[in-house]
């Protein structure tokens, strides 16, 4: 069971798995113009879904708790 006074740690492993996704992603991209891109596409693909499945758990945990994830866009 989730504490109410951990929603600082969930909150921040929200934004670390968010973010890690997103560099992920990007590297990807890049990766796509080499020549590699088959040895290191694979885990790459495996790495970024792990991370977004895990950013989108912490968000969904720190909803529960009441806390509300703005997006500026």
């Amino acid at each position: 069971m989730i504490q109410p006074d951990q929603w600082r740690d969930i909150l921040h492993e929200t934004i670390l798995y968010g973010m890690l996704f997103k560099a992920i992603t990007l590297d990807a991209e890049s990766l796509n113009q080499d020549q590699f891109k088959m040895s290191y596409r694979p885990m790459m693909d495996i790495v970024s879904m792990w991370a977004e499945r895990k950013h989108h758990e912490y968000r969904s945990q720190f909803g529960r708790m009441g806390g509300k994830i703005h997006i500026k866009g």
